[in-house]
């Protein structure tokens, strides 16, 4: 656990920082969306094979971030369903045991600053992992409540 507060996201991408420190020619908005949401967030693909390899023949099907004010609030990690398990794996070998199993298919890893959430299930053929800021989340929902 005190790895995924040290590590504060996924490889080289940082909960928090500017996403601009990627380099914009690695980003694309998703969907083609590229305004804000109602939250007052701009959703993005990273695009970089590199950081779609796990290791031991695991891969990510894509990487999204979502930004508030031009910072890291969440990391999305898009997987094949089937993976799931070699996903869990990967971070429990990182990370620990998880703090909470709220559901089938459904772990969570909390900290003071980071959380991380693994969802995948029989009924949908992606799974995802998603890396939080519990800071920057906290002012997503206060600047959607003034």
């Amino acid at each position: 656990m005190e790895y995924l507060c040290f590590s504060n996201g996924f490889k080289q991408i940082e909960l928090g920082s500017s996403v601009q420190q990627l380099g914009m020619n690695k980003l694309a908005y998703l969907d083609d969306v590229d305004s804000l949401d109602s939250d007052g967030c701009y959703k993005f693909c990273y695009k970089d094979n590199d950081m779609l390899d796990l290791g031991n023949g695991v891969f990510l099907d894509g990487i999204g971030l979502r930004t508030y004010k031009d910072r890291i609030v969440n990391i999305y990690l898009f997987f094949p369903r089937d993976a799931g398990h070699s996903i869990l794996k990967y971070f429990e070998a990182n990370y620990g045991k998880c703090t909470d199993v709220p559901g089938e298919f459904v772990y969570d890893w909390k900290t003071t600053g980071v959380t991380l959430s693994l969802r995948y299930s029989r009924a949908v053929e992606m799974g995802v992992a998603i890396f939080t800021s519990r800071d920057l989340e906290k002012q997503v929902v206060e600047g959607c409540n003034k």
